[in-house]
């Protein structure tokens, strides 16, 4: 029995320009094609993904499994671009690493986690920029409506900011005479934890509307499977475990600035000094959920471009172990368990 998957949102709704199959290797012309026949390890890992996505065209309705064919064909593009050029002992290593992130995403699998059933199924959108609308890319998910009231929830969540981003990204904005720019917004979820209590999912978001660069940025959603709601801070810790997950987060985010910035000509001095700058920021972000990705083994806390030194620097994640969350956490609490 197919499984039918509701469409997130009216934009939702596109042409099929096509499937991917598994290479052929009698007929591979690229260079990236002719490096995955090339290796055994390699072509097996893309067999799998290959298998992987006609398994789930074939349990799509034709509109789902429209989309996902035209976001398969946008996916091997970038995996073009994100293995060409790589060092010949590096490139086989990239390209398992892409088949094997495309396949968990075709699956629903999480980066961690048992896993929950019903299993999520892809929900997609590729469009092509236009004089009146930008860019999307869109690959997240929904879950089939009769289950547990937390994939309702995340559902909703989801739906939500697809609607969010359309609105606020997807039209193009009145150019001046002569003047030209590209546009685009891309959604992309993945789950870092699954299981039949708890659904943690990071959603990372891009855009570019014309300027100097393009910005980015990652929302949670960490979602009570059982309870069917979106969990906050005080859901999991009392009010006195801010001041230790912030010391903790802060030692964390220290040792990643050293190892980005202690190669630039800064002495190890001035950046603990300019880490010590950053303490408000830190601890303003703990308390905030939809920064926490959640894994089985431990939690990071995102802060985006600029939050914690300039743009070129990219974002920051602090890593607090698991074992230590837990002995912060309010007794009955997914993570003291």
């Amino acid at each position: 029995m197919r499984c039918q998957v509701l469409a997130l949102v009216a934009i939702f709704l596109a042409a099929s320009t096509g499937g991917a199959a598994a290479i052929d290797c009698a007929k591979a012309k690229s260079g990236i094609e002719k490096a995955i026949c090339a290796d055994p390890a390699v072509k097996a890992a893309d067999d799998a993904m290959a298998a992987t996505y006609q398994d789930m065209l074939g349990r799509l309705d034709a509109s789902a499994a429209a989309m996902l064919k035209d976001n398969q064909l946008q996916w091997l593009k970038l995996r073009e671009d994100r293995c060409s050029g790589t060092a010949a002992d590096a490139l086989s290593r990239c390209l398992i690493a892409v088949s094997e992130e495309r396949a968990r995403y075709l699956s629903g699998m999480p980066q961690s986690g048992p896993g929950i059933t019903p299993s999520p199924m892809p929900a997609t959108l590729s469009r092509a920029e236009s004089k009146t609308q930008c860019g999307a890319e869109v690959a997240t998910y929904v879950f089939p409506q009769d289950g547990a009231p937390g994939l309702a929830v995340f559902n909703q969540a989801i739906d939500a900011l697809s609607k969010n981003l359309e609105a606020e990204y997807g039209a193009r904005m009145a150019e001046e005479e002569g003047f030209e720019y590209h546009c685009y917004y891309a959604l992309d979820t993945h789950f870092t934890f699954t299981s039949p209590v708890l659904i943690a999912a990071a959603n990372d978001i891009s855009m570019y509307t014309g300027g100097a660069h393009g910005m980015y940025s990652s929302q949670s959603l960490i979602i009570d499977v059982a309870k069917g709601r979106t969990l906050v801070f005080g859901d999991v810790f009392p009010e006195a475990a801010q001041g230790p997950i912030a010391a903790m987060c802060s030692a964390s985010l220290l040792e990643e600035k050293r190892a980005r910035l202690g190669g630039m000509g800064m002495s190890d001095a001035e950046i603990v000094t300019e880490m010590a700058g950053y303490d408000e920021t830190v601890g303003k972000a703990v308390p905030d959920f939809s920064r926490w990705m959640i894994y089985a083994d431990r939690a990071e806390i995102y802060f985006g471009p600029y939050e914690l030194g300039s743009y070129a620097e990219g974002p920051y994640t602090c890593t607090i172990p698991a074992a230590e969350l837990a002995k912060l956490a309010t007794s009955g609490s997914w993570i003291a368990e």
